[in-house]
């Protein structure tokens, strides 16, 4: 391969970290794209470097003279042996033929790693699975429907403990653990939710080209960087997927971290696994993080909003009002009860403050006593 396209692919690859270091508070599937069009670039370099190549007319050159050497004794039968520069390039040539045929040969075997766990993915589905129970084909089809993903699907259940994934050759199917017939139904459908984001953004074709771009450049530690970016960053963006959907953050870390602890069996990386250990610390993190940054699409969540737009009313309930949600007319409005408490309330002062106007003035009031008609007592005279 020519260094000048390992050069290049170098430096987009550089940008790319660099920028994916800025964007590190936007969403995951922000720097996803960002990793995403890097290994795109990188797999386009040896097709696009030919044609960004200028063609440098060349000047000719002065024909070189015959050169004779003068020596005492020389003599015919004693020429002067000297390496020409046939011979250096000839020796450069045999140099970059082994540089060459080593890169071939790595190329080939990571390939070959990754075309074995493709077809291993591929025969998982048929050989190590069985049909689903009927609810659990019902809930990923109306889990489907709700995110938007119109294609067919199709759900398994593995015969061996491990995590839920997507695998198979060409079509993607939802594999899911056997042990899933004993979560809840928020858990299952918090991993039916997380893999079928995976087939929604169609995450096994980037991850191809992420193998592919691997394969032709193992050598370049960048470029397995990318890779390993772009992987990261796809599993937050189904985390922060599950969380909108209105999965509790604590108890989808809690599922996560039980899924990376149990004894699970080996999953190809060709695979779309949702819990691998050697990654799900920093998701655990982010998942924390973003239960406060993260709105949910099917369940009212107050985790985000401000404390003035709270107000507790005398029965214990806390009324939440928000701006985007709630018009003006609504946010003036409380609840029956603390409707009725007010105006009793209001009738209580006003009546309190009639009774004290009429005992400054000395009318009598209707709760005073009425005044004696008879004859005047010795007190009151």
């Amino acid at each position: 391969m020519d260094l000048d396209i390992i050069l290049r692919t170098s430096a987009v690859l550089i940008v790319a970290a660099l920028i994916a270091m800025s964007l590190r508070r936007a969403a995951p599937s922000t720097r996803h794209l960002v990793w995403q069009l890097a290994i795109i670039a990188v797999l386009l370099a040896p097709v696009l470097a030919p044609l960004a190549k200028v063609a440098v007319p060349r000047v000719p050159g002065v024909p070189e003279v015959p050169r004779v050497w003068f020596s005492e004794g020389a003599t015919p039968s004693s020429p002067r042996s000297t390496a020409g520069p046939a011979t250096l390039v000839t020796k450069q040539n045999q140099t970059l033929g082994s540089v060459g045929t080593f890169i071939s040969i790595g190329t080939a075997g990571v390939l070959g790693w990754f075309l074995l766990c493709w077809f291993l993915s591929g025969v998982s589905v048929w050989r190590g699975s069985t049909a689903a129970p009927e609810a659990w084909v019902n809930d990923a089809k109306m889990l489907a429907a709700r995110i938007g993903l119109k294609r067919p699907i199709a759900v398994r259940r593995l015969r061996r403990d491990a995590s839920p994934h997507v695998a198979g050759f060409f079509s993607s199917v939802v594999m899911m653990p056997p042990s899933a017939t004993t979560w809840t139904t928020e858990a299952r459908h918090a991993a039916l939710v997380h893999e079928l984001t995976h087939i929604k953004r169609r995450d096994r074709t980037t991850q191809a080209l992420a193998h592919v771009a691997c394969a032709l450049y193992w050598f370049n530690p960048l470029v397995w960087h990318a890779a390993a970016g772009l992987a990261r960053e796809r599993q937050r963006a189904c985390d922060d997927a599950v969380l909108k959907f209105g999965a509790k953050p604590s108890d989808y870390a809690t599922l996560l971290l039980d899924l990376a602890r149990s004894a699970q069996s080996w999953t190809p990386v060709t695979a779309l696994s949702m819990a691998r250990p050697s990654a799900i610390e920093g998701r655990l993190l982010s998942i924390l993080a973003a239960a406060v940054r993260t709105p949910r699409l099917y369940k009212a969540s107050s985790l985000a909003l401000p404390r003035r737009t709270r107000s507790r009313c005398p029965t214990g309930r806390i009324q939440i009002l928000t701006r985007n949600t709630v018009s003006t007319r609504e946010r003036s409005t409380d609840c029956a009860h603390c409707l009725a408490s007010r105006r009793s309330a209001a009738r209580h002062s006003s009546h309190s403050r009639a009774l004290a106007r009429q005992r400054h003035s000395g009318v009598p009031t209707s709760h005073s006593p009425a005044p004696t008609t008879g004859p005047l007592s010795m007190h009151d005279r």
